[in-house]
């Protein structure tokens, strides 16, 4: 059966320049064998391209912003978007103003694609200003995902978390596939355990209760 590796990319495929270049030479013979390779990072597509560009990457698909958009990196166009509603980002930004400690990035389809509006937001800030604007985000009960990553970030997207971007990946690919997840931080928990995946061995503690599969490199699983 085909398989699809869904790696996240910072602390996973990419942890120092020896590591990042022998996965992507691990990678190549792996789609050379006719399976899919996917990175799924929080990063934006403007900073993820960067670094498939600089490392010449090969990959049928990218999951940018935790989950919120899917891009065809061939085709540098978008394939699934997950865009919030405008009365939910009418919402956010009134808690965000209350803490103007906070370091916000509001990622939009800002490459060249389109503009349709916010995707998600990443905010850096103390435990308490994050846990301060994701309480009063709970209590609007509006549908969103918020996830905690290490760092003191927090990430607010509409629905799509990684592994519901996977789920999307899956129906275009429309073929039986084995699924194989990796990642090391709280925003990869999500898919680790929908696919029974791997962590890595620098992974946080949160990540650590989610599974016992560990390795120490992603081409250990190549």
């Amino acid at each position: 059966m085909k398989k699809m590796l869904v790696s996240d990319y910072d602390d996973t495929f990419y942890t120092d320049e020896e590591s990042v270049k022998k996965n992507v030479s691990k990678v190549k013979k792996f789609k050379e064998n006719g399976n899919l390779f996917v990175i799924a990072t929080s990063r934006s597509w403007k900073s993820i391209s960067q670094e498939i560009e600089k490392y010449n990457i090969e990959c049928d698909y990218v999951i940018c912003n935790a989950g919120a958009i899917i891009i065809d990196p061939k085709k540098n166009s978008t394939i699934y978007s997950d865009f919030l509603k405008q009365e939910y980002i009418t919402k956010i930004e009134e808690i965000l103003k209350k803490q103007s400690d906070a370091e916000v990035t509001r990622f939009t389809e800002d490459d060249g694609i389109s503009k349709n509006g916010i995707l998600g937001y990443k905010i850096k800030g103390d435990r308490i200003i994050l846990n301060n604007i994701m309480n009063e985000i709970k209590q609007t009960n509006m549908c969103l995902q918020i996830i905690y990553s290490n760092e003191n970030k927090l990430f607010i997207n509409g629905t799509s978390a990684k592994e519901d971007a996977i789920e999307e990946i899956y129906k275009l690919v429309n073929e039986p596939i084995n699924i194989v997840t990796v990642g090391d931080d709280k925003v990869d928990i999500g898919m680790i355990k929908k696919y029974d995946g791997y962590r890595m061995k620098n992974s946080s503690e949160e990540v650590k209760k989610a599974t016992n599969k560990e390795i120490e490199n992603v081409y250990d699983i190549i």
